[in-house]
C-alpha cells in the first residue's frame, strides 16, 4: 500500500498533512499556512448579495451532499466542504475576485446572453501577469450560422496563457478546443475572477465550467485515434470513460443547485446564444489524475542540490515504438502550455524485476546553477549543439521501492534516447529528444513559463510545477511547508550554437573535426531506399540521380531490386557505432549526411561510399566522409 514508506530525514508525506492542522511527529511540529488574499484583488464588496453568491453556495452545498459518492474529488476540496469556516471563506474570496462588470452581469435579473458576457470581458493586455480563472469565447466562424463557442480556463498569468492559446492554435492537434480556435476568425479572452491560491483558481475554474455549462459534447462520444497502439487505445477509452464520469455527475449536481438558486444556466437555453463548449476535462479531477502534482523541495546548500519529491506512482506497461516496455507516469498529458504535451513518462529496467503495479517513489535531484548533474538523466555528452546543453543535464531521476522481503532499494532511470548523432533517427525530435526532455523539465521545476516565438516544433513544455518547499524553525522546533510561489518569468528557447562556435568548444577539449549533426531541426529531405539507408547502403542502391537547371528539383531513380537492405547490427557498447553488415565488412562505420543527397555520383564524397568489393584497402584509406566534408571549415 502506498504511505508507508518509514520517515527519512526531513521528509514528510503530503497525504499525512491536512490545510489548517498542526501534525506533531516526535517533537517537531508540522503546519500548512492557508494563503492570503491580496488587497488589491478585492475587486468587489465582500458583503456582495446577489444571484451569483446563491447559487455558488448551492453548488457547494450539493457537492459537499455528495462528497462520499465523488471520488474523483481530491481531499483537500473534501475537506474544505465538510468545515463550515472554509467554506465561507471559499464562496467570500470567489466573490471578492469577480470582476465588476462581468459579476453585474451575472447578477442581473434578467436571463444575460454571451454577447453582453463578451461586452463585459477585459482583454488580456501584454503585460498582465495576474492570476485568475478566464473564459476565453470565439466567433465569427468560416460557418457564418455556427454560434460562439466558449472556453473555461486557469491561470496564473494571464498574458503568458493568452499568448499560449495563440501559439497552439496553428498547430494540428486532436483537441476539440483547438481545432474549434482554428475555425474561428476572432477570439477575446478575458478574466472572471481573480485569485492568487492555486486551489482556490481549480474550484473556481471548475464552478464556472459548470456554470456557464461549457463542456464539449464530444465529451460525450468516445473518439477513436487512428494509428495507436492497442494498449494507446486501451488507456484512451478508460481515460474516457473517467472524463464522462465526472462531467455528468458534476453537470447533474449543477442543474440541481441552478433550480434551488434561480440560475438560468447558459449554453442550455437559446437565449445565451452559443454553440457547442470547448471543454473537455473537469479541472477538480486534475489533482488525483496526476496533471496537477504536488513537488516537496528540500534544499541542501552547501552542496549546490535541490532535492523534489512527489507522491508515489505505480508501474504500468505499455508499448511503444513495437516494442513492450514497463514505465511509470510522473507527469499526466494536460499539465503544459503549448503543443508538445506529452506526458513524462520514463522506462524502468526490466532488470529490476519489479511486478507490475508495484508502488515506486519519484525523486528528482536538480542542481541549483544549471551545471550538469553526474548522474544525469538525459546523458548528453559534455558538448552540444544548444547554449542551455548543461541546462538539460542538470537534473538526476531516481526511484525508491520496497521489496517483498521488505528491504528498500533504489535506481537511477535513464533517459531510453541518448543523444546519438550518427545514428538514423529521421522522425521528431529523433535524437534531439533527450535534449528536449531534459531542458523541459529544467524549466518545468524553475517554474518558468516558455514563449512559442521562436520555439522549435519538436521542443517539449511540461508548464510549471507546484511546488512547496520545507522550511525549519530550528528556535520553536516547528516545520512549517509553504508554496513556492512561480517568479512568472517568460523564456524562449535557446538558440542553436554556430559552427564556429560548435567547432571552438570541440577544439578546446581536443577535438579537431566533426560532422554537422544529421538531424537540425528538420527531417531528411530525401527519401532513402530502404527507409533510413545509411550513406553507404543507399548510394550502393541508387541507379542515377538528375538535377532540373530550372527548378533545382533533384530526381533519383533507385535500382529496381534493391542490392542491400541495410540492416544494421546493435552493439551495447557505448564505444562501438551501429552498423550495418555492408559497412561492417568494409571495415568502416554506418554514416548519415545530408551532403551526400545533393552532390553528383560522380563526386570524390560519394565515390568514397562505393569501392569494388575486392578493393577492400582502398576504402580504409579513404578519410572518413564527414570529417572530409568539413576539413576545409576547420582550417
Amino acid at each position: 500500500m502506498p504511505f508507508q514508506k518509514p520517515q527519512q530525514k526531513g521528509w514528510v508525506p503530503m497525504s499525512f498533512l491536512v490545510i489548517g492542522d498542526t501534525r506533531l511527529y516526535g517533537d517537531v511540529k508540522i503546519e500548512i499556512r492557508l494563503p492570503n488574499l491580496r488587497s488589491h484583488q478585492l475587486t468587489a464588496a465582500m458583503n456582495q448579495q446577489g444571484r451569483l453568491r446563491r447559487v455558488i453556495t448551492a453548488f457547494f452545498n450539493e457537492l459537499k451532499e455528495n462528497v462520499h459518492e465523488l471520488h474523483f474529488l481530491p481531499r483537500w476540496f473534501r475537506d474544505r466542504l465538510c468545515n463550515q469556516e472554509q467554506f465561507n471563506a471559499m464562496v467570500t474570496s470567489i466573490m471578492a475576485g469577480m470582476r465588476p462588470r462581468v459579476l453585474d452581469i451575472l447578477n442581473s435579473g434578467g436571463n444575460f446572453s454571451i454577447q453582453q458576457l463578451m461586452s463585459a470581458l477585459e482583454p488580456v493586455q501584454s503585460n498582465d501577469d495576474r492570476g485568475a480563472v478566464y473564459t476565453r469565447i470565439y466567433y465569427d466562424f468560416q460557418d457564418r450560422k455556427r454560434l460562439p463557442s466558449q472556453y473555461t480556463g486557469t491561470t496564473n498569468n494571464l498574458a503568458a496563457r493568452d499568448s499560449g492559446h495563440e501559439g497552439v492554435k496553428h498547430i494540428e492537434t486532436n483537441s476539440n478546443h483547438y481545432r474549434t480556435s482554428r475555425a474561428a476568425n476572432h477570439y477575446i479572452m478575458g478574466p472572471i475572477c481573480l485569485l492568487n491560491e492555486e486551489q482556490l483558481r481549480t474550484i473556481a475554474e471548475q464552478l464556472f465550467t459548470c456554470l456557464f455549462e461549457t463542456y464539449t459534447d464530444a465529451v460525450m462520444n468516445y473518439q477513436d485515434r487512428s494509428g495507436k497502439s492497442q494498449s494507446e487505445k486501451i488507456s484512451d477509452v478508460d481515460s474516457y470513460y473517467n472524463d464522462r464520469e465526472a462531467s455528468l455527475l458534476l453537470m447533474q449536481l449543477a442543474r440541481s443547485a441552478f433550480k434551488k438558486a434561480d440560475w438560468p444556466g447558459c449554453r442550455s437555453r437559446q437565449s445565451y446564444g452559443a454553440g457547442d463548449g470547448c471543454n473537455w476535462n473537469s479541472p477538480i479531477t486534475e489533482w488525483l489524475k496526476g496533471e496537477r502534482v504536488i513537488w516537496t523541495q528540500l534544499a541542501f546548500p552547501d552542496n549546490n542540490l535541490l532535492q523534489l519529491q512527489r507522491t508515489p506512482v505505480q508501474i504500468r506497461s505499455g508499448s511503444r515504438d513495437s516494442n513492450d516496455r514497463i514505465y511509470i507516469t510522473i507527469e499526466q498529458q494536460g499539465s503544459a502550455t503549448l503543443a508538445s504535451r506529452g506526458s513524462f513518462e520514463p522506462t524502468v529496467p526490466t532488470e529490476l524485476k519489479l511486478p507490475l503495479g508495484t508502488w515506486v517513489w519519484p525523486v528528482i535531484e536538480m542542481t541549483k546553477n544549471g551545471c550538469p548533474h553526474p548522474r544525469s538523466w538525459a546523458r548528453l555528452p559534455t558538448k552540444g549543439p544548444w547554449y542551455d546543453w548543461d541546462a538539460a543535464n542538470s537534473w538526476a531521476l531516481r526511484i525508491e521501492f520496497q521489496r517483498e522481503n521488505g528491504n528498500w532499494e533504489s535506481t537511477e532511470l535513464v533517459s531510453a534516447y541518448p543523444f546519438r548523432p550518427r545514428t538514423a533517427q529521421l522522425s521528431w525530435p529523433g535524437a534531439f529528444n533527450a535534449y528536449a526532455q531534459g531542458i523541459a523539465r529544467r524549466r518545468f521545476f524553475n517554474q518558468a513559463v516558455l514563449t512559442h516565438q521562436g520555439r522549435p516544433v519538436w521542443m517539449c513544455d511540461y508548464g510549471i510545477a507546484r511546488i512547496k518547499e520545507q522550511k525549519m524553525d530550528w528556535l520553536k522546533q516547528t516545520g512549517t511547508i509553504v508554496d513556492v510561489q512561480p517568479p512568472g518569468n517568460i523564456v524562449r528557447a535557446s538558440r542553436m550554437k554556430s559552427q564556429w562556435d560548435m567547432q571552438s568548444e570541440l577544439a578546446a577539449v581536443g577535438v579537431n573535426a566533426f560532422g554537422a549533426p544529421f538531424q537540425s531541426d528538420r527531417e531528411s529531405t530525401r527519401v532513402r531506399k530502404p527507409e533510413r539507408a545509411c550513406d553507404s547502403c543507399y548510394l550502393h542502391n541508387l541507379d542515377n540521380r538528375t538535377r532540373d537547371p530550372r527548378t533545382g528539383n533533384i530526381t533519383e531513380v533507385f535500382a529496381p531490386k534493391l542490392r542491400t537492405q541495410c540492416q544494421r547490427i546493435s552493439y551495447n557498447d557505448p564505444n562501438k557505432r551501429d552498423t550495418c553488415e555492408r559497412c561492417l565488412n568494409l571495415a568502416r562505420p554506418c554514416t548519415y549526411t545530408r551532403a551526400v543527397e545533393d552532390c553528383p555520383l560522380t563526386a570524390p564524397m560519394a565515390r568514397a561510399f562505393l569501392p569494388r568489393p575486392r578493393d577492400r584497402d582502398e576504402l580504409l584509406s579513404i578519410p572518413d566522409p564527414e570529417a572530409a566534408l568539413h576539413q576545409s571549415h576547420i582550417g
